[in-house]
């Protein structure tokens, strides 16, 4: 029984268009009446892409990456009273993007936070030159912009890759 070989626990799943993909069983967990199944696509198929989302994965990490090495400069360089609120403009960043790249459509509501978050990063620069920062000739509000933008970027990537 020792020299026995098992071979991998395959389930196939029909979607709604009637494809058919198989999948390998990796754990099973049962709670009363529920059974709970994870499972992992079989790249077995020829047909079948996972091999391909290494590339994605690796892409976004990139973009991750790329996102902390800007936020980590400019925040070394920069008091937190400027690095935070140009932080905080990263969801805005998404939605607007969303709005541009995926055809979101944006409410009224979320229209005027867009435009409450535009006015106060306008406020914001001519208010931080009191602590001696100036918004046009610094490259450490460029990092810190770059960072948010990436991030945002990041975020966007994330809705692509899921769609």
């Amino acid at each position: 029984m020792a020299n026995e070989e098992f071979g991998a626990d395959l389930i196939t799943l029909v979607d709604d268009e009637g494809h058919e993909h198989e999948f390998e069983i990796v754990d099973t967990l049962e709670l009363g009446e529920q059974h709970y199944v994870a499972l992992v696509a079989d790249c077995g198929e020829e047909d079948c892409d996972c091999e391909d989302d290494g590339e994605l994965v690796i892409l976004k990490s990139v973009i991750v990456l790329t996102s902390w090495i800007f936020g980590y400069f400019g925040m070394k360089h920069l008091p937190i009273t400027i690095v935070g609120p140009i932080n905080a403009t990263r969801p805005v960043m998404v939605l607007v993007g969303a709005f541009l790249f995926f055809g979101e459509r944006l409410n009224a509501c979320q229209w005027i936070g867009v435009a409450l978050a535009l006015v106060s990063l306008f406020l914001l620069s001519r208010s931080s030159r009191r602590e001696g920062v100036d918004f046009t000739h610094n490259l450490w509000i460029l990092f810190i912009a770059l960072a948010a933008v990436t991030g945002a970027v990041s975020g966007l990537y994330d809705k692509y890759i899921m769609t």
